[in-house]
């Protein structure tokens, strides 16, 4: 995903359904490429710390998120 849309590795990344069975092993996939990882669900708010910050933005559960 990340050499598709060309983004540095140093972008965190946020995971829309992160703690979930989908979410969990894409994260812990990406923690093992050491990236910043967030994960957030429907009641969670996104977090503060990456106002204004370019990040990169995974909806586990949107239908053919992860088939790129």
């Amino acid at each position: 995903m990340r050499q598709q849309l060309s983004l540095e590795p140093e972008i965190p990344v946020i995971l829309l359904g992160g703690h979930g069975s989908v979410g969990t092993p894409l994260k812990q996939l990406l923690l093992a490429e050491n990236r910043r990882v967030y994960t957030v669900d429907c009641d969670d708010p996104m977090p503060e710390n990456l106002r204004g910050t370019r990040v990169i933005l995974i909806d586990v559960a949107r239908k053919g998120a992860l088939e790129q």
